[in-house]
């Protein structure tokens, strides 16, 4: 929920070993260990969700979702409007919502 992808956006310029494999965005493109893809592709609980408010960015979800489409990996990407921003009140909506209705 609300996820940051990048976290070169945290870095300041920093990039090393630890950055790139806890990047989702830098590491799962590169990703190419057909075991490793197998397992997460028989995962049916990958739910990227996020706001569309203030301090929300959908775009970065979405680009992450793309990589994932790319690699075979099926997820769910839900993106909720511009009146959920990134704040506790909406993860509070979020987490019951998905508790009940996917698990």
């Amino acid at each position: 929920m609300s996820g940051v992808y990048d976290l070169t956006e945290y870095t300041k310029g920093h990039y090393d070993d630890h950055v790139y494999f806890n990047s989702p965005m830098h590491y799962m493109p590169n990703l190419s260990d057909h075991s490793i893809l197998e397992q997460i592709r028989r995962s049916k609980n990958i739910h990227i969700v996020t706001g569309s408010g203030s301090y929300e960015d959908p775009t970065a979800s979405g680009k992450f979702a793309k990589i994932l489409y790319d690699k075979g990996i099926w997820y769910e990407l839900d993106v909720w409007g511009n009146d959920w921003p990134h704040d506790w009140d909406t993860w509070r909506a979020m987490l019951p919502h998905y508790l009940g209705s996917r698990f």
